[in-house]
C-alpha cells in the first residue's frame, strides 16, 4: 500500500499564494493571472492529485 505523505507544507504555500492573489488584485489587477499557476499547482499538490 502506498504510504501517504503530509500535505501541510502544500496547504501553507497554496494559503501564501492566496494572500499574493488579494494583494495582486488590490495593487496591479492587470497582473492577476501571474499568481494563478501557483495556486493552482499547489492546490493540486496538497489535495494529493499529483506526485512530484
Amino acid at each position: 500500500m502506498a504510504e501517504r505523505k503530509s500535505s501541510g507544507n502544500y496547504w501553507l504555500r497554496f494559503l501564501g499564494w492566496i494572500v499574493v492573489l488579494i494583494l495582486f488584485i488590490v495593487f496591479y489587477p492587470q497582473l492577476l493571472w501571474m499568481a494563478l499557476p501557483g495556486i493552482v499547482t499547489n492546490f493540486v499538490l496538497a489535495l494529493d492529485l499529483m506526485d512530484l
